[in-house]
């Protein structure tokens, strides 16, 4: 079995709050994201009913474009799954994440469609297996 040096370690959205506002949102859990001895981002888990969730990720400006991208998605898809929830929604206006994220079909991740309020914005979803 191939240890895996990223881990997710549950923070105070209190303190995610205060820190990054423009991150927090009301009924979301948070979680630090480690790799190896470093703490590299942000993962939030906002709760949209029993069964969905909406996960947002923030990567602190030095790591961007030093993390095992493929280890970190893996890892970041399938921990929802873990705290009860059978589909994940995804959103993102950047062009370097919708190109990765439509790249991870093998993933389970399948394209929704265009946001109807934000024509730059598209949705993914990722549903439990």
């Amino acid at each position: 079995m191939e240890l895996i040096p990223m881990k997710l370690i549950e923070i105070n959205p209190l303190d995610v709050q205060r820190v990054f506002p423009s991150f927090y949102h009301k009924d979301s859990q948070f979680f630090m994201i480690t790799y190896e001895t470093c703490e590299v981002g942000i993962y939030g888990i906002k709760t949209l009913d029993p069964n969905v969730c909406e996960i947002s990720l923030c990567i602190f400006e030095e790591y961007r474009y030093k993390l095992p991208y493929k280890i970190g998605l893996k890892l970041l898809l399938k921990f929802p799954f873990t705290l009860n929830f059978v589909k994940i929604l995804m959103s993102t206006g950047e062009k370097s994440i919708m190109t990765l994220l439509r790249q991870c079909q093998s993933l389970g991740v399948e394209f929704i469609g265009y946001d109807k309020d934000n024509p730059k914005k598209v949705w993914f979803k990722k549903e439990s297996t």
